[in-house]
């Protein structure tokens, strides 16, 4: 089932969240009161995805858009900052740590709607990206709200003093004394 309301708010209220009653059903804090978008943040602010390849499927990220109000104290990133919700953004990657003579066209794509799927194929490398989010509000100055959040795209394993690891989800897991290369 679905609500649709109105709501009139006064010119002069104070930002913050209102509580939303309807019938006998209050969802506290379920209205936002603000003058604009402050600053958006990625969720999850820093994270982990992966190429395919060794027989492990890729590691893939799902990413969203917060948009903030800089809260009574007129600051923003402070305590008292008022969440507002997720909101629609155009995403983008880009590779902040290009290592030299490597190939860095093919890391992946994130969608419209915020998934970054890596490439199926490990470059054999590592790679440092942002995931940027650039919202349709604009600050004080006429400019886009934009967000970013780090992103490590990882190969599927790796060894290390002489032991193989893989990827599994979000941790790296010892999968036992590297083989020899044929």
């Amino acid at each position: 089932k679905e609500i649709v309301f109105e709501a009139d708010v006064a010119a002069d209220a104070a930002p913050g969240k209102r509580d939303a009653v309807v019938f006998q059903s209050k969802l506290a804090g379920a209205i936002s009161i603000y003058d604009r978008v402050d600053y958006v943040k990625l969720t999850p602010e820093s994270s982990l995805a992966a190429f395919g390849g060794d027989g492990k499927a890729r590691g893939y990220q799902q990413y969203e858009a917060v948009a903030f109000q800089r809260g009574p104290d007129g600051r923003k990133h402070t305590a008292d900052d008022l969440e507002l919700g997720p909101i629609d953004a155009t995403w983008s990657i880009e590779i902040f740590y290009e290592p030299e003579g490597h190939r860095t066209d093919h890391v992946g794509e994130i969608s419209q709607s915020g998934f970054f799927t890596p490439n199926a194929q490990s470059a054999n490398n590592n790679f440092d990206l942002w995931v940027i989010a650039e919202s349709k509000e604009t600050d004080a100055e006429g400019q886009p709200v934009v967000g970013k959040g780090y992103l490590v795209l990882t190969v599927p394993s790796y060894v290390f003093n002489g032991r193989r690891y893989v990827r599994d989800l979000d941790r790296w897991v010892d999968d036992g004394p590297a083989r020899p290369a044929r």
